[in-house]
């Protein structure tokens, strides 16, 4: 989650800040949707307030959902790209993999993986509430969040049935 690089971007920290709660429903809602046992939250050491806030709400969330981590990013531009994000949270260089496998085949720990920035953790969680009043403003961000869930779901019925391993979700 939010690794702004570019010059003047600052939804995601505004969002953040603001609005945490529907960030996290959103999150919550997304990893429900592929099944994960993980979520894996991405947030940039430029952001010493939500790196404060956030742990206090996910403390706050009722048991029995996935495993929430947090990642600290140092900041660097590239991991903005998915595959450079998942090699940071794994402890390795963030350097972008080569493709395929795309993240939603093999990803982050070789689970099939999600990946979502924070302004679609907000949608998702929006569109939830709205429905159809909320068609004509955010329809192409929605639908693309759908699209990467159902891929993903699929993904992880596949490995699912085959190895017993369960979809993971990062949001950067």
């Amino acid at each position: 989650m939010p690794d702004e690089g570019e010059p003047g971007t600052f939804k995601d920290r505004f969002y953040l800040l603001r609005d945490v709660h529907r960030f996290l429903e959103g999150t919550l809602i997304a990893a429900h949707i592929i099944d994960a046992e993980d979520v894996y939250i991405y947030l940039r050491d430029e952001y010493p307030a939500a790196l404060k806030l956030l742990p206090l709400e996910i403390a706050k969330l009722p048991a029995g959902g996935p495993r929430i981590h947090m990642r600290r990013g140092a900041g660097a531009y590239i991991c903005g790209e998915e595959s450079a994000l998942l090699e940071s949270i794994e402890g390795k260089r963030g350097l972008p993999r080569h493709k395929p496998p795309y993240p939603f085949q093999v990803g982050l720990f070789g689970l099939p993986t999600l990946i979502n920035n924070l302004g679609d953790s907000v949608l998702g969680a929006r569109s939830h509430r709205e429905g159809r009043r909320m068609v004509g403003r955010a329809r192409a961000a929605t639908a693309v969040m759908a699209c990467a869930a159902i891929r993903s779901r699929a993904a992880s019925g596949i490995r699912a049935s085959s190895s017993r391993r369960r979809a993971s979700l990062c949001v950067n």
